[in-house]
């Protein structure tokens, strides 16, 4: 014996019926509610907090794609707190910077050059001018867990050129502006 027409539309409702009713699940159970028509539009907030994941996600498109530099974001990923891929620790990094500055520049290359390391930045944003002064601190240790401040500077141009590496091995290197991470996690291998 089969289960009445109106039973099986009960389990496995779907929709709404004639604007009146809406069917949904709660708890994994069938439900039904009045129909209750959307909210008022974004508010001016929402919309900045829109356009900002907007720019970020433009930027990592166009001056952020590069497989080096998006493997300096993976690492960066894989040393917080909670998994996320390279893009979301991008994204995050990204939108907290624009909200401190929407001139910011972020890392875009690294190279080193004997002994120091070249730090190559782009602005996240070009429709806005660049900050004049960025004051950024670079810090530096030979694993990310014991990284410390190594130097403060400014970027002046599209570069940053850090001091001479204190010798041989392998080093990871950190840039912040403002606390907020400006680069991912780039790891280098001085011999």
């Amino acid at each position: 014996m089969g289960a009445s027409p109106g039973f099986r539309l009960f389990l496995s409702a779907s929709g709404s019926i004639g604007g009146v009713m809406t069917a949904r699940t709660w708890k994994g159970w069938p439900a039904w509610n009045p129909f209750s028509r959307p909210g008022k539009q974004k508010s001016s907030r929402q919309e900045l907090v829109c356009c900002r994941f907007a720019i970020a996600e433009r930027s990592w498109k166009r001056s952020f794609n590069t497989d080096a530099i998006r493997h300096t974001w993976r690492l960066a990923a894989g040393e917080g707190y909670k998994p996320q891929s390279g893009y979301n620790a991008y994204m995050t990094a990204a939108f907290h910077a624009l909200i401190l500055d929407p001139g910011v520049m972020m890392v875009s290359a690294a190279e080193l050059i004997f002994n120091q390391v070249r730090l190559y930045v782009t602005i996240v944003d070009p429709d806005v001018p660049r900050s004049t002064h960025e004051h950024v601190v670079v810090s530096m240790g030979t694993s990310p867990a014991s990284m410390l401040p190594w130097f403060e500077g400014n970027l002046d141009y599209d570069w940053l050129l850090t001091p001479a590496l204190p010798g041989g091995g392998i080093y990871f290197l950190r840039m912040t502006y403002d606390g907020s991470p400006v680069s991912g996690l780039i790891k280098l291998r001085f011999l």
